[in-house]
């Protein structure tokens, strides 16, 4: 089982965060490159409960791909996991399947399984979008899961750097929060038969699952209070 090294750290849209989601990025693909199954998902996330942190929450880069979601909702739902979920912005066509694996997850399983939903992940630091782009996919996605009944923060987790490009505003007025992906180089105790290059905990900061919608259309209905300006990250992406 394989792990990302990659640090997230997602700055709510409240004046001060008081606790976190700490957690782990896992991937869609087992080692050998083969798509997880439902039983590779839950073995996976069994293996993070039995760790002395007792991992039960990840964070999730797509939706469609490896049918993500449709093998590792029900995996979640049987551990006792929750989801950072992922929704790959880039092509139409992909960003489409991408939508319709989340809506699918959200009609077949509910929505007590998310954490939040991050719109993309670096895409700003690539330069694979505008800022505006992604903007509008963020308002679309979470019009789209408030449709459904879905209360869970919608925003977009990329590099510090991103962040502190005035050009890129229009993502941070369209999240409910922000992301930073960094690499960490201090060492970090694991037990022996986790992968050496893999742990690295993810903290996310843990707000109720019923925090103020916001409309499809623009803004959250309450004004949202300034978000934290992420930390720098010290090198690598994630």
């Amino acid at each position: 089982m394989r792990f990302s090294t990659a640090l997230t750290a997602l700055a709510a849209a409240l004046p001060s965060a008081s606790a976190y989601w700490t957690g782990f990025n896992v991937g869609a693909n087992n080692e050998d490159g083969s798509c997880k199954t439902q039983a590779d998902w839950q073995t996976a996330f069994n293996k993070l409960k039995g760790l002395p942190q007792h991992i039960t929450s990840v964070r999730l880069y797509a939706s469609s791909d490896c049918n993500t979601l449709q093998n590792a909702v029900p995996a979640a739902l049987a551990t006792g996991t929750q989801i950072l979920v992922g929704v790959w912005t880039e092509d139409a066509a992909h960003y489409t399947a991408e939508k319709n694996a989340l809506q699918a997850a959200v009609n077949a399983h509910g929505h007590d399984w998310i954490i939040a939903i991050s719109v993309g992940s670096e895409d700003l630091y690539r330069g694979d979008t505008s800022a505006s782009a992604l903007a509008q996919q963020i308002y679309d996605v979470r019009g789209m899961v408030r449709a459904m009944g879905v209360q869970a923060q919608v925003g977009h987790v990329d590099t510090w750097t991103a962040w502190v490009d005035n050009n890129n505003k229009a993502v941070i007025t369209a999240s409910d929060f922000i992301g930073l992906d960094a690499c960490t180089s201090l060492p970090i105790p694991f037990p022996k038969e986790t992968p050496a290059n893999a742990p690295s905990q993810t903290p996310t900061s843990k707000t109720p699952p019923s925090a103020p919608p916001r409309t499809p259309s623009g803004p959250p209905s309450t004004p949202p209070a300034p978000k934290s300006t992420p930390s720098p990250r010290a090198n690598g992406s994630g």
